[in-house]
């Protein structure tokens, strides 16, 4: 099982895109965490287009006194009619300050989670941001920067994949050249449709992260 996390380095190249499209077409249950601390509100107005209310999500994880399992289980929903579960984040980009106390206990969380037979993709959305959820990058097995292919979005990702392949804090810093790098870079071009490009090979892409 796994726990992946996608972001971007500038822009928006389409992190939320490529994350909905992936779960959507995960080969086994999976929870989507929406941890991009812009507030985008990615799932409730864009997945759901508007239709679904906000009813609990990681504010209410953050303001909970009951230990971390049983708030991300209280807040978590699931989508009908699939095996995909989804924790809604922040409303708006002031509400992300309050959640930076929550990345750390709540990364270690998702890791049990993976180690009980749960799969996590997690939205973190742009790196460097007040309130970044770059803890959560810690505790992945895989963490996937998402850029668009032009020149200046590359060369804005690369100081970041330096920094993270650097880094001794992850869970994976490192491993053998036949299997998935714990840290890659995936290319989406100008329109977010071509996101779903991604998921072709969803099911490679999982096994791989098994094996990691």
């Amino acid at each position: 099982m796994a726990v992946i996390t996608l972001c971007s380095a500038s822009g928006a190249p389409g992190v939320t895109t490529t994350a909905v499209a992936l779960a959507m077409n995960w080969p086994r249950p999976v929870l989507l965490v929406e941890a991009d601390p812009r507030g985008t509100n990615g799932l409730l107005a864009g997945m759901f287009r508007g239709y679904q209310e906000y009813e609990t999500g990681l504010l209410d994880v953050a303001a909970s006194p009951l230990a971390m399992y049983d708030a991300v289980r209280d807040a978590v929903h699931h989508v009908e009619g699939t095996t995909v579960s989804y924790l809604v984040g922040t409303q708006s980009h002031t509400q992300a300050a309050g959640l930076r106390d929550l990345w750390a206990p709540l990364g270690e969380e998702l890791a049990d989670l993976e180690r009980a037979g749960q799969d996590v993709i997690v939205d973190a959305g742009a790196l460097g941001l007040p309130g970044s959820p770059e803890p959560l990058l810690a505790w992945a097995d895989l963490s996937l920067l998402v850029t668009r292919t032009h020149l200046p979005a590359l060369s804005a990702a690369r100081p970041w994949v330096e920094q993270l392949g650097s880094s001794t804090a992850w869970r994976q810093p490192a491993v053998g050249a036949s299997q998935i790098p714990w840290a890659m870079t995936v290319c989406v071009r100008a329109s977010h449709a071509r996101a779903s490009v991604f998921v072709w090979n969803v099911s490679a892409l999982s096994s791989a992260v098994r094996a990691v």
